[in-house]
């Protein structure tokens, strides 16, 4: 019986496309800051309007998610979207602790700097991890 996601591991493992993606991960990440920043100017949001920032992030990360469950539920089908209760609780503390927090002050905190700056910061946090 053949594995249904035996394409898909093949292409994420095959050496051909693994700097292809890297890549473009890498252009996904460090468009983040400019695209935050050209957004706030463009929406008119100002540095000290912290409510506005944080329903802007969370208007982002919704939208996200909305296309990773869509991509999820096209790939595999209804099946990969199951889960253990006993996950809910941790989940939704993973959730509320490290990404609501991280990026309501991630938010704030680009608001205050220049995309350059902040992208800087942040890349030298990975590289010193």
């Amino acid at each position: 019986m053949k594995n249904s996601n035996y394409g898909h591991e093949q292409f994420y493992l095959n050496g051909k496309f693994i700097p292809i993606l890297a890549i473009f991960a890498c252009l996904l990440w460090g468009s983040a800051f400019p695209v935050i920043k050209i957004s706030y100017e463009e929406l008119n949001i100002a540095s000290e309007d912290i409510f506005i920032k944080t329903l802007f992030a969370g208007y982002r990360f919704l939208l996200a998610s909305l296309f990773l469950v869509f991509w999820r539920l096209l790939s595999k089908g209804n099946k990969s979207m199951r889960m253990e209760k006993k996950y809910l609780p941790f989940l939704t503390g993973l959730g509320l602790m490290q990404t609501t927090l991280q990026y309501t002050f991630f938010y704030i905190g680009l608001a205050n700097t220049t995309g350059v700056k902040g992208s800087i910061l942040t890349t030298l946090g990975t590289f010193l991890l």
